[in-house]
């Protein structure tokens, strides 16, 4: 005797369509998507970080410009007053504060440059140089620190952060895989009713 007997279910309630079998496959498909904005959002982070690094550095040598300027202006009051009290239109006690100019602009020299080591190091630390070789070739920024008046279109900056930015994009991500994992686990209190045929 030969026989062959074949039985199909099909449920109707709980376990019903393709959430039941597909939804880890759905959020892993998110999890992989969310994990790539992860990397770019971790990519962008190392450039906006290297380039306010670089731009601190070619602040710290306007900066050190500046404060020489200064100096110099300090030391050619100091001579102008010199001569004001050689001629006697001046009392002696004035040269006191000019000479204090100039030691405070020294001063301000001091930590110009102080600053101008702090932010090559921190530069050199963001490009990954050699520690021990890090003194023997300081980074002397090329492009000239311009200030201009730019123009923002704010609306259609909040909606392109909405559809670009990698942290947004991932939020949505999550809360698509959320979704489904909603889905699912709403099905499952359902009643288990089931066609056999």
């Amino acid at each position: 005797n030969t026989g062959l007997q074949l039985t199909m279910t099909q449920p109707l309630l709980r376990n019903f369509g393709f959430t039941a079998t597909k939804w880890q496959i759905w959020i892993a498909k998110y999890q992989r998507d969310s994990a790539y904005q992860q990397v770019v959002r971790s990519v962008q982070t190392g450039v906006d970080t290297l380039e306010q690094a670089y731009w601190n550095l070619a602040y710290a040598y306007e900066n050190l410009k500046v404060k020489l300027e200064a100096k110099a202006i300090a030391v050619e009051l100091n001579r102008i007053t010199r001569i004001k009290i050689d001629v006697g239109s001046l009392a002696p006690i004035d040269i006191v504060q000019t000479e204090v100019n100039i030691a405070t602009a020294d001063q301000d020299i001091i930590n110009a440059e102080a600053l101008i080591g702090q932010f090559d190091d921190q530069l050199k630390r963001q490009l990954n140089v050699d520690p021990s070789n890090w003194g023997a070739h300081p980074i002397v920024p090329t492009d000239p620190v311009r200030v201009e008046q730019q123009t923002f279109d704010l609306e259609a900056g909040v909606n392109t952060a909405l559809a670009r930015r990698p942290e947004i994009v991932q939020a949505g991500y999550a809360v698509d895989a959320q979704k489904i994992r909603y889905d699912y686990w709403k099905n499952q209190v359902l009643p288990s009713v089931n066609l056999v045929g």
